[in-house]
């Protein structure tokens, strides 16, 4: 049994790795409009040559290269292994901390899979270009709406509550955000943030709503005074708070019981 498990870990790392790579193109193709779908190869992005095979296995192809496009050499951004590296860790993580033992537990794994790779798309097009495109919001909402249907029925009893704590939570973060998106004029919080919390509300309840807006504010409070202490930057730049969202909702979906018993011993 362990070695099934083993192989399947080394499954999950190697396809999680190529999902990764995927990712990137896809939020690269989104941004310059290129369709998803196209025939057209990939190709540097200085020096627009065509890639071979070789230039564009994961991880492996950016070592060898020591980071440095084959053709102009111009720098490859260090996005590219890293996306492909985290999308793996928190899958094999996710794995762990699920441990399916079902058919309907695969099935929440594996979905769940799809739906952390669509949030690292989302956390990465936001670092870059400070949006949350509606395409991928749409697809997560829409995985999310599949996340609660399948926890719903995979249990032996169905209370009401389980229908209507997800409900509750959408309303209350996806409401709140609307409210602040609206008084300030968008200054406080994006439109894009207001529909991500439509599917965080859903997939955490309302519960687990709260507890992740409280953390997404705190770890984006540390890293905003971090880069303003270390990398002296303005006050008044601008940082996106999508991805600490999405942190948090990866976070407390996991880990939502741990944290509030540590509260309630500790801080209580």
């Amino acid at each position: 049994m362990a070695d099934i498990s083993q192989l399947l870990i080394f499954f999950i790392s190697i396809l999680g790795i190529l999902v990764g790579s995927f990712l990137n193109a896809l939020v690269w193709r989104m941004h310059k409009r290129i369709p998803i779908g196209g025939t057209e190869r990939s190709q540097c992005t200085y020096c627009q040559h065509q890639l071979s095979w070789y230039d564009l296995v994961p991880i492996i192809s950016w070592l060898t290269l020591k980071g440095k496009c084959r053709y102009c050499h111009k720098s490859i951004s260090i996005q590219y292994p890293l996306v492909e590296l985290t999308n793996a860790i928190i899958w094999v993580f996710s794995y762990y901390l699920l441990q399916p033992d079902s058919t309907s537990g695969y099935l929440v794994l594996l979905l769940w899979l799809v739906t952390v790779s669509v949030m690292l798309a989302l956390a990465v097009y936001d670092i870059r270009w400070m949006e949350l495109p509606d395409r991928l919001v749409i697809v997560f909402t829409s995985l999310a709406i599949l996340i609660v249907f399948l926890q719903i029925f995979n249990t032996d009893k169905t209370s009401i509550s389980q229908v209507i704590d997800p409900i509750l939570g959408m309303i209350f973060i996806a409401g709140l955000f609307y409210f602040l998106y609206s008084i300030s004029n968008e200054k406080w919080i994006g439109g894009g943030d207001v529909k991500f919390a439509v599917g965080m509300g859903l997939i955490l309840g309302l519960q687990g709503s709260i507890i992740g807006l409280f953390l997404a504010s705190l770890i984006g409070s540390i890293f905003g005074l971090g880069t303003i202490w270390i990398l002296k930057k303005d006050k008044k730049s601008l940082i996106p708070f999508g991805p600490f969202l999405i942190a948090a909702t990866y976070i407390v979906f996991h880990f939502e019981t741990p944290i509030i018993t540590w509260y309630m011993t500790n801080l209580l």
